[in-house]
This record gives structure tokens, sequence and C-alpha cells, in this order.
């Protein structure tokens, strides 16, 4: 029996609404007639609502949904990179109200799938770590701290990775002077020099270049295929000297890859309310732009007095570092593991008697120095992430 068929329609919508879960609403549509017959006549407003209510698509991201929803268009057939992205800009801020039902329908459908990948990402990466948990130089916070559930911020980033590759794909594919996407988009007949234009659609910061190849590399692990090898392999310590470098998104064949079955799907968090703490530790919205590790990791290797590939814990070639999920933490799970040191505080709110100077407050209400630990044991850290021996990248005797 179905559970909606009693309901009005308001009250289905609402619980949509309080759902606020692609990949729930996606798998009710699956199988409830009436969930699917309430969505037919409603397709615009409940994909609306669900992302403006989504935790993973509310802040920002509903932009990028926007964006996919015009590339999918039938009628939309841009001339050329610059038509295209001045259209994607006008889109990215307009409402769903002309879209049909098949196409909300399909975005719900990219989007249950998006949230699955970010849950089998996230988790993989998480897994780097726990590898790495028994090697004596990470701390007995590890055991709490250490493996948290996941923060706004991190899930963030990496839906806003998925989200790119999907669109990056799907802008192959529509550019193409046939319609290769096997529906009735694309098909947009660009020269070669117009198409190649799409790999820097995306206008990544070197911090961005890192989180994005860890994904990919997970990715990868999966099976999804990628068109340029070069560009999974990421961006070097020295690629951003220069002031004009461009990273290229890296350009996947199909996000239609397949998942482990027994991997936990989850809701995404709410947003982060960005109080003093959430700022301090880089959970707030406000560290969807900025991070503390990519600018942590290019100090710690600037200040060894070796030539590159020598460093003395083999720190040179961050690569390895990234389905770790180094670049995708958030600082206090970082803090917790020993892989980062925080800026000290000047905190009114610290405990009475405390050196409120010396001392942060974290997110489980505690105070901790934000000076955990010395450059020296932060190498250590860091290469035990990896299994590797002290000694230089030479030396590495495992790479993950």
């Amino acid at each position: 029996m179905d559970a909606f068929q009693k309901l009005p329609v308001e009250i289905v919508l609402s619980i949509v609404h309080h759902t606020a879960d692609f990949f729930g609403v996606y798998s009710l549509l699956q199988v409830s007639p009436c969930m699917r017959s309430v969505f037919e006549a409603n397709h615009s407003r409940l994909l609306e609502d669900l992302l403006t209510t989504c935790p993973s698509t509310s802040y920002e991201l509903h932009q990028l949904v926007r964006i996919a929803v015009l590339i999918r268009t039938p009628s939309f057939k841009p001339l050329n990179f610059d038509e295209f992205a001045l259209a994607s800009h006008a889109s990215a801020l307009t409402g769903l109200q002309s879209l049909s039902e098949a196409s909300a329908y399909e975005m719900i459908k990219i989007a249950a799938r998006i949230q699955h990948l970010a849950c089998v990402c996230l988790s993989k990466m998480l897994q780097s770590f726990r590898d790495a948990q028994y090697d004596p130089v990470f701390p007995k916070l590890w055991e709490t701290n250490g493996t948290d559930p996941f923060s706004w911020i991190e899930e963030f980033r990496v839906y806003r990775i998925l989200w790119r590759l999907q669109i990056r794909s799907d802008l192959q594919l529509a550019a193409a002077a046939q319609d290769k996407s096997g529906e009735d988009w694309g098909g947009w007949g660009w020269p070669s020099t117009e198409i190649q234009k799409l790999a820097t659609y995306f206008d990544m910061s070197h911090m961005q270049a890192q989180q994005t190849h860890g994904v990919a590399d997970i990715l990868r692990e999966l099976g999804a295929l990628f068109s340029h090898e070069q560009e999974v392999l990421g961006p070097s310590l020295r690629d951003d000297m220069s002031p004009d470098f461009q990273y290229p998104m890296p350009l996947i064949e199909s996000l239609q890859i397949s998942t482990p079955d027994k991997k936990p799907i989850w809701c995404p968090p709410a947003l982060p309310e960005d109080t003093g703490v959430d700022k301090i530790w880089g959970r707030s919205t406000r560290s969807c732009r900025i991070s503390k590790q990519g600018v942590f990791y290019k100090a710690i290797q600037r200040d060894f007095p070796f030539q590159p590939g020598v460093y003395v814990t083999g720190l040179d070639d961050l690569r390895p570092f990234y389905r770790t999920g180094v670049f995708i933490w958030d600082n206090w799970r970082m803090y917790s593991l020993r892989l980062i040191s925080m800026k000290s505080g000047d905190d009114p709110r610290a405990p009475y008697g405390c050196n409120f100077e010396l001392l942060l407050e974290t997110p489980d209400g505690a105070w901790v120095d934000p000076a955990l630990t010395g450059r020296g044991d932060l190498q250590k850290t860091w290469s035990a992430l990896l299994q590797r021996s002290i000694g230089g990248s030479e030396s590495i005797h495992r790479r993950i």
C-alpha cells in the first residue's frame, strides 16, 4: 500500500520540504505512485524547494544545478564559449519555472547519484585516515576527534567537486559537433578551439585543485574513466607560482559509475551557524573559499633546507596525500591528528585562571593549546599518513 495515497498534496510537498534529501526523495519517487503523481504536477516547485532546503545545495551549489539544467535544455544552443559563459551566469540566478517534468526528474536522479558518490568518497578518504591510526605518532585524540562525523564544510567541498565534474562532462558532450549525449540536448557544434576553453570554465584556486584531484583519485578507484590522465595527476607544489596559472578541471566521461552497495548513504549535515568556534576551526561557510591545509603544507616544505626531491620526510610530492582527504578535512580534524597547528587566540570566554591568549575553544566545548606540536612532529605525522619512512621521497616503501 502506498503510504502517501491518502495524504493531501500540500502534506506530501511538506514532507519533501522537510526531507531535504535528494537521495531520499528520488527513492520515494521510485516506489510511490502517489509521490510520482504529485511530482509530475509540481515538479518545478518541488525541485526548487529541494535546492533551497537541502544543505548540500542551499548554499551556493544550487547555482551549479541551475547551470546543469541550462546545459540540458534542448532549445539552448550557444554559439561559442563566451556566449555560454554569459548565459550560465544569468541562469545560476534564475528560477526553474519552465523546466519540464522529465528534466526535473533527471536532475533529482543526478543529485541523488552525486549524494551517493559524495558519501562513498568521504568514507574512503576517512578510511585512509583510519589505516594510519596504529602508527604511534598519532595522538590518542584520534580515537574520538579524528573520526568525528563529517562537518558541513567537509561535505560541501566534495559536493562542489562532484557537481563541477558533472557539468564539465555535460559541457564536453553538449559542445560536440553532433549530439553525443544520447538525449535531445547538446549538439552545439563548437570548433575545437572553443571546446578547449571548457577546461578552465571553473576558476579553481590551488587549494580547490588539490581537493578536486583528491576526489578524482577516489572516483578512478571506483572505475571512473578520465579523458586526460595528466589532469588526474593534479597540480604540483609550484604550479601556482605564476599568478596567471589556471588549473584545468578533470574531464570525467561519466559519473554513472558503480558504487559499493554496502557503503552508507546519509543526509548532509545542516549549515553551520558560523559562530566564532566554527570560524576558528574552518567549519563556517567562510571556509568555502579558504583553507589552512594547503598554505600549511607549502609552509612546511619551504622551511626545509633541502632541494626538491630530497626533503627529509619526502613531503615534496603532495599527490599521494590526495586520497587521504587532508585537503578536504576541516581544521579541527586535522588538528586532532597533529597534522596542523593553530594560531594562538585571544578569546575572553576562556575559563577563569587560564591564559586565554594561549587557548582555543574546540567544537566540543573544551579548550586546547593551539600550538599542539612542533614542526618536527608535524613532519612525522604527515609522513605516517602514507606509511612513509623518514629519509626522503626516495625511501617510500608504500604509497596509498
